[in-house]
């Protein structure tokens, strides 16, 4: 068996990193089903992203057998309508950005100010 004084200063901090990139693993690894319950929130959180996305995804699926079958009539129409999907998907998206990120600093804002009613009562 070696000697622990052996051990180099480098060493320990490979461990140390080890050790904590296990740790943040751990803690991000998802069991069966989190995945799916996760996707449920945040569509519950901003139901117009998914709408967007089904949006994008039935324009194109529409267009492309229009173009197949030569419907050009209705294949740009479709690309035209996509364009829209996307971009009412991506307007969704910066809302909810936004939406998020008032509501953290109201909560950020009440938390202070009830720090502050604290430290004026003492």
């Amino acid at each position: 068996m070696s000697n622990d004084s052996n051990i180099s200063p480098e060493q320990l901090e490979w461990i140390q990193l080890r050790e904590h990139l296990d740790k943040k693993r751990a803690e991000t690894e998802q069991l069966p089903g989190e995945g799916w319950r996760k996707i449920v929130t945040k569509c519950k959180e901003n139901p117009f992203v998914p709408i967007g996305t089904l949006a994008t995804v039935a324009a194109i699926s529409v267009g492309l057998y229009a173009m197949v079958t030569g419907q050009k009539r209705l294949s740009q129409l479709m690309m035209r309508c996509r364009v829209g999907a996307q971009a009412f998907a991506i307007t969704a998206i910066l809302v909810g950005f936004e939406v998020k990120r008032r509501s953290l600093l109201a909560e950020k804002a009440e938390k202070e100010n009830q720090q502050s009613s604290e430290q004026e009562r003492s």
